[in-house]
Parts: structure tokens; C-alpha cells; sequence
């Protein structure tokens, strides 16, 4: 069965994509951090609305509350109460001083009545003062302000509108004797109704709930029933949230409120504003539509860039193509990006020479030792250069702009380097290396880094002249043939003077070749493409230093090592950096 493989996605749809990505994602993010900065604060402005109402009420309520609770001290400081209270029974005149303070309501400042249904004012003895029965003393109550001596005490019966207080007071002027007691009934309906007085909205409901989570009044109750049990707090968590610092949360769009009221009472509202809802309602149809708006944009610039960088890279492929076939009068006119612009430049004079260099050959115009350089060069750089162009292109169909960027920096420089070097067959060790450099950065980013290269030339001897393009065509053969079925390899490189020579090795620890092969495969007349490229080497330093200067191969444990010498040329003190 033949496997079928699905073709890659064109460039020209990855850039669309990923522009409309990059412009996409980032305007939703905005939106959906535009939306709860937003949000929260509304939520906080209606915290700090419905906290400030609920505050004012429980205010109001205190007032209330604290009124009662100094009135109950004011039978201390009227006269005839407090001659009541004090006066011994056996005294002639206890029964009028009774009769004058009977009418006890009378006698309380106007300000302190408020509220106030029922007092009932006892003494020690057991005699007593009441506006009516609801405010007699019971066992229960005595046993209640005995237990909290001279403070006073509420409670909140739940089977009665009221709430009382009671308190057990001192003799003022025998401050060892206890003088009596003392109990007010306030009416709950009195206190509905300042709480009334106070209401935000008709969204807002509110609780008004005892210590034993019993609940005492509900206001506004349009809906209090149903946010009542929907929340159910307990007096603790009202007491802890009351207190903690945060009198105002947000539950299910729903904002609650609390304040702790100095009797024990815990007023608390419960608010679900459309406010929130709206501001969403109103808020996401705009950002819908401008989301729309930025997406149509991101399609139609994404559809322009997209073309203006994959046009140039396939008509520069195309011609690429040609110039692989033999046709080297092919050149490419293409406007692009400064990288470019400066590979089709590259191009088009590579293209130029190598179309000048092969019409010479083919005219006999040039000389024998010039002629073997070409002819190396005119089958070696098409397909160097296409194999690195056709990298360059589908890297750019991948979107990795930063990996293309530095091979065709790196391509450039070499381009240049060769270009430059059709003029002279000698270069300094230091601008060879820097060929071998960009060659290596080439063959690194192509091999994506399995293949270890290792350079090692001491400063000292850079500035010699050699012979060029000696070094990457041993390095190149070691990777193709030494390491071609390698996933990992490593590539040695060392540099180094010998008495009155300048050696190079190159070591690779791939598959070793038995060195009579080598000989066998170097002597041999027959052209053949395998080792082209060291027959080439060898030619060139024979014509050039003559025959003692040559190639050599030998086996160094794991390691195949070509090795080439030839004589120290040119200014040892230049020092240079070889960085591509």
C-alpha cells in the first residue's frame, strides 16, 4: 500500500494565519482585561454606594438604640425618680414621693421618648412603676441583668413586635447599694420605620437579625424572601465580615452589606443591581463589532504582507531552478526587503561570474591553474546555494524569520567572499576562516544543531596568506561523506604551525574509510564526482607549492583525519576576528 502524505501548508496561509493571530489575540486579551478592570469597578463604586446607605441606616438605628440605652440611667439623675428609688419604704412620705413620679413618661426629655412604648421602674423592695403590663419584671429577667451587673441588656423576643432592654442600677449616693432596676419595650415597628427612611432602591432589601440568628425585621420585601434564603448567613459570618475590614462583598451579582449595631443587632442588605448586567450588555455588542472590525483588517494586511514576502522567494526559486540546470544566463529582478534585495544582488552576480567563468572554460580562455579553481567552483556553488536557498525558503514558510535572517546574512558574506576571491587565489587565514565560519552557521542551522563543530586557530597565525576555499571543501566532504549517516557527529577543526608550515586537519567521527580506498580513490584518472573536491585540493596546492605539499589521510582512533600543508606566507603578527 502506498502512503499518501498530505501536502504543507503554503507560506502564503501561515502568514495570514499567524497575522491574524498576532493581531487577533492581543485585542481580545485587551477587551477581556478592558472588561473586568471595567467590571470591577463598577462593583467597587456599588460596594462603596450600598456600604455608605447601609452605614447611614445602622446610624440612624444607633441613634435609636443608644437613646434608649442612656435613658435608662436617666432614673439616676431626675429628682423624684431617683428619691423613689433610694426613699425607705417606712418613710411618711414614700407614698407621694411614688405618686410623683408615677406618671414616669412625662418626666423623660422629649428627645429620649422616640421609639419608647412601655417603662417599668423597680425598687430594690420589690415596689414598682409601670406604664403597663408588658414591661413587668419576670424570674427570667431578673436573672438575666444580675448577670450582667449595672450593664444594660437586650433581648429580642420573637413572638412580640417589641425589643426591650433592661438594666439593674446603683444607689448614686450609696454607691454599695443597688438602687433598683429598670426596663424599656421599644416598638419594632418604629424601628421598620426609620430603616424605611433609609431605602436605596427597590432593588435593596434588608435584614435586621438577633445573635441567635433569628431574624427581627426584613425591609423592602419585594424580594427579601427569596434573597433571604437564597444567602442565609448565619450571625457569625455577618459578625466576621462586619468586623474583617470588607463591610461590603459581591455573591452571584449580588452585592451584601453589613454593620454590627451597638445593642448586638446586625443590620445587613442584600442588593442585586441590573447596573452590573447592563454595563455587560451594553459593553460586549461594541467589542463585538470592533473585534469584527480588526479582524477583516488583520485579513487584508496579513493577505498584502504575505504576498509581498513569498512572491519574491518563489520567483527567486524558480531561477534558482534554472540556474541549477546549466542555464546561467538566468537572472532575477526582484523588489523586496533589504535581505532580499541583497540575496537577489548575491544572486545575480554569482549568476553572472559562474555564466563568464563557464564560457571561458569553454573557449580555453583561461589558464590551467585558474581553469581548476572554476570548474570547482561552477560545480560546487549552484548546489550549495540551492540546497541553503531551498532551506531559506521553506524556514520562511514556517515563519521562523530570525533562522532565515542569519543564513542569508551568512549566505551573503559567503557570496561575497567568492565572489571577491575570482580575482586572486590567496586570502589571510583570517578571512578563510571567516568563510568556514558562515559555511559551519549555514550547516548548523540546516542540520538544527546535531552536528558539533570545533574550530580552534591560535590569534598568532591569521594573518598568514593561504591558499583559498581549502578548508570548507574539507569540512564540507567531511560532513556529506563521513557523517552522512550520522544523526550526531562531530567535526574537528585545528589550525596550527609546523616549524616553516601552516597544517590543517579536519577530523570527523563518522564511518571510517580504509585509507587504501582513499589512496586508490585520490590516484585514480577516471572523473567521477566522488572526490572531486580533494582531487581539486590536491591539484591546487601541487601547482601551486609543487609536489611535497598535499593531501593526507589517516585514522585517529574514532576519528577520520584529512590533513593538507603547505608553506607559512604573509604578516604572522595580524590579528583579527574570525565572528560571521
Amino acid at each position: 500500500m502506498k502512503l499518501q502524505f498530505k501536502r504543507p501548508i503554503t507560506m502564503r496561509r501561515q502568514i495570514l494565519v499567524l497575522f491574524v493571530l498576532l493581531m487577533l489575540i492581543p485585542f481580545i486579551l485587551l477587551v477581556l482585561i478592558a472588561d473586568i478592570i471595567f467590571t470591577t469597578h463598577a462593583q467597587n463604586d456599588l460596594k462603596t454606594i450600598y456600604n455608605s446607605n447601609v452605614t447611614e441606616m445602622a446610624n440612624s438605628l444607633d441613634t435609636l438604640f443608644t437613646n434608649a440605652t442612656d435613658l435608662t440611667l436617666f432614673p439616676l439623675t431626675e429628682d423624684s425618680m431617683r428619691t423613689y428609688l433610694t426613699i425607705p419604704s417606712s418613710n411618711p412620705d414614700f407614698l407621694r414621693k411614688k405618686q410623683k413620679s408615677s406618671n414616669i413618661r412625662n418626666l423623660i426629655p422629649y428627645g429620649y421618648r422616640e421609639g419608647i412604648l412601655s417603662i417599668g421602674l423597680y425598687r430594690e423592695d420589690g415596689d414598682y412603676i409601670i406604664t403597663d403590663n408588658t414591661v413587668k419584671y419576670t424570674e427570667t429577667d431578673y436573672e438575666n441583668v444580675r448577670k450582667h451587673d449595672l450593664l444594660p441588656f437586650w433581648y429580642f423576643p420573637s413572638d412580640e413586635q417589641s425589643i426591650f432592654l433592661l438594666r439593674h442600677f446603683r444607689n448614686p449616693t450609696n454607691f454599695s447599694e443597688y438602687a433598683g432596676y429598670i426596663k424599656l419595650r421599644l416598638s419594632l415597628s418604629y424601628v421598620t420605620s426609620k430603616m424605611s427612611n433609609h431605602l436605596q432602591n427597590e432593588e435593596t432589601s434588608y435584614f435586621l437579625i438577633t445573635p441567635n440568628n433569628a431574624l427581627l425585621i426584613e425591609v423592602n420585601t419585594g424580594q427579601s424572601d427569596t434573597l433571604y434564603q437564597k444567602f442565609s448567613f448565619t450571625y457569625e459570618e455577618l459578625k466576621q465580615k462586619a468586623e474583617s475590614g470588607q463591610p461590603s462583598t459581591i455573591q452571584n451579582n449580588c452585592i451584601i452589606s453589613q454593620h454590627l449595631l451597638s445593642n448586638g443587632l446586625i443590620l445587613y442588605s442584600i442588593a442585586a443591581p441590573h447596573i452590573i448586567s447592563e454595563v455587560r450588555h451594553a459593553f460586549w455588542p461594541s467589542m463585538l463589532m470592533a473585534s469584527t472590525a480588526v479582524m477583516l483588517l488583520s485579513f487584508m494586511l496579513s493577505f498584502y504582507f504575505s504576498k509581498k514576502i513569498t512572491i519574491p522567494l518563489e520567483t527567486l526559486g524558480e531561477k534558482m531552478t534554472n540556474l541549477t540546470t546549466g542555464n546561467f544566463s538566468s537572472r532575477a529582478d526582484i523588489e523586496g526587503c533589504q535581505e532580499i534585495s541583497m540575496l537577489t544582488d548575491r544572486f545575480n552576480n554569482m549568476a553572472g561570474q559562474l555564466e563568464i567563468l563557464y564560457n571561458k572554460v569553454y573557449l580555453g580562455e583561461l589558464k590551467l591553474k585558474q581553469s581548476q579553481l572554476d570548474v570547482l567552483e561552477t560545480q560546487i556553488n549552484p548546489h550549495f546555494l540551492y540546497n541553503t536557498l531551498d532551506t531559506i525558503y521553506w524556514m520562511a514558510k514556517l515563519g521562523e524569520t530570525e533562522k532565515v535572517s542569519l543564513m542569508v546574512s551568512n549566505l551573503s558574506q559567503m557570496m561575497q567572499m567568492t565572489l571577491s576571491a575570482k580575482t586572486k587565489d590567496k586570502v589571510t587565514l583570517f578571512d578563510e576562516l571567516k568563510h568556514l565560519t558562515c559555511y559551519i552557521v549555514i550547516q548548523d542551522i540546516r542540520h538544527n544543531g546535531k552536528i558539533l563543530f570545533d574550530v580552534k586557530c591560535n590569534d598568532d597565525i591569521k594573518g598568514f596568506q593561504v591558499l583559498s576555499f581549502l578548508l570548507q571543501p574539507l569540512v564540507e566532504n567531511a560532513l556529506h561523506h563521513g557523517l552522512s549517516s550520522y544523526s550526531n557527529g562531530i567535526i574537528h577543526v585545528h589550525i596550527y604551525r609546523s616549524g616553516n608550515d601552516l597544517i590543517y586537519e579536519v577530523a570527523n567521527n563518522g564511518t571510517p574509510i580504509n585509507p587504501d580506498e582513499i589512496t586508490t580513490l585520490l590516484n585514480s584518472g577516471k572523473p567521477a564526482l566522488k572526490g572531486f573536491a580533494l582531487k581539486n585540493i590536491i591539484e591546487r596546492l601541487q601547482l601551486r607549492y609543487g609536489e611535497p605539499y598535499s593531501l593526507t589521510y589517516f585514522l585517529d582512533g574514532d576519528f577520520s583525519v584529512f590533513r593538507i600543508n603547505q608553506p607559512i606566507e604573509g604578516d604572522e603578527n595580524d590579528d583579527k576576528n574570525t565572528d560571521c
